[in-house]
C-alpha cells in the first residue's frame, strides 16, 4: 500500500472513529481527522488526485514527513491540549494536505492544480488560499502552507526531475 492510499484510509476511519477514540490516542487521530462529510470527501478528492503524483515525485518518506509535520503544526495552533488530551478531535487532514500543496508550490509553482473546482497554477493556488483563510480568519492553513514551502525547496534541489502535479489545464 502506498503513503498516499494509507492517509486516505486513516483520513476516513479517524472521521467515522473520531468519537470512539481514547483520549489518549485523540492526537493521533486527529492527524488525519476531517471536520465534516463534506471537508473529508473534498480532502479525499484533493489527496486522490495529487497523492500518487506527489509521491512518485517526491518519494514516500518525503511525504509521509511533509503531511505529518503539517497536520501537526495544525492540530498545535488549533487548541489541542497535549498534555491534557482534550476530549475534542482537532481537524489535522486539512493542515496536512496545505503542507503538500506548499511543497507543490517550491517543487513546480506553475503547475496546474484544481483549486475550489478551478483548474490555477500552484502558486495562485496557494495565494488563494492564503487570502481566503486571511478573509475568514481560519490561519491555521497558512503555517502548514508555509512549511511545506519549506520542506520543498531541499527536494527541489535533490531530485533532477520532479513530477508532483499535472502538466496543464484539464482540456474540455
Amino acid at each position: 500500500m502506498r503513503v498516499y492510499e494509507a492517509v486516505i484510509a486513516l483520513m476516513v476511519t479517524s472521521f467515522f472513529l473520531g468519537g470512539l477514540v481514547p483520549a489518549p490516542l485523540n492526537i493521533a487521530s486527529s492527524l488525519f481527522f476531517s471536520a465534516s462529510a463534506l471537508h473529508l470527501l473534498l480532502n479525499l478528492v484533493i489527496l486522490g488526485f495529487y497523492g500518487k503524483i506527489l509521491e512518485d515525485g517526491m518519494g514516500a518518506r518525503w511525504f509521509a514527513t511533509i503531511y505529518l509535520c503539517g497536520a501537526v503544526w495544525g492540530i498545535l495552533f488549533s487548541g489541542v491540549s497535549v498534555g491534557g488530551f482534550q476530549a475534542s478531535m482537532a481537524p489535522g487532514a486539512s493542515a496536512g494536505l496545505m503542507a503538500l500543496l506548499g511543497t507543490i508550490v517550491a517543487l513546480r509553482p506553475l503547475a496546474w492544480v484544481v483549486a475550489d473546482f478551478f483548474p490555477v497554477p500552484a502558486f495562485v493556488a496557494a495565494g488563494f488560499f492564503i487570502i481566503v483563510r486571511l478573509i475568514l480568519e481560519q490561519n491555521l492553513d497558512i503555517m502548514p502552507l508555509l512549511l511545506g514551502i519549506a520542506f520543498g525547496y531541499p527536494i527541489n534541489e535533490s531530485k533532477q526531475q520532479p513530477a508532483p502535479a499535472g502538466r496543464g489545464p484539464p482540456r474540455a
